[in-house]
């Protein structure tokens, strides 16, 4: 597929994958660890001057499929338990992305 075929993957499409996982019941650090691996660190520190934690918005456009393959692939923990101990819960597509859906 040639590069103007492909389409952009959005910083609000990455947010949104990043929720579900957080509703989902992974923890905050599963999650942080694998924007830092994706992320730009040059990106990061333009943004932020280094202050903070990178975030979806300094994964380049070139890495973002990889990075949504990566965090598709993040679990929570056995049990159904969130690494707060509570349990998991199902997350309904009007709670992800309510004005996209129809009433």
């Amino acid at each position: 597929m040639s590069a103007s075929q492909r389409r952009t993957i959005t910083d609000d499409l990455l947010a949104v994958m990043v929720r579900i996982k957080r509703e989902s019941g992974v923890g905050h650090a599963d999650i942080q660890a694998a924007i830092d691996l994706f992320a730009c660190q040059q990106r990061f520190e333009e943004r932020t001057g280094g202050i903070g934690f990178p975030l979806v918005e300094d994964i380049p456009q070139e890495r973002r499929g990889e990075f949504m393959a990566a965090l598709a692939q993040l679990l929570p923990p056995a049990g159904g338990q969130d690494q707060n101990g509570g349990p998991g819960r199902w997350v309904s597509a009007t709670e992800i992305w309510p004005s996209k859906v129809i009433s």
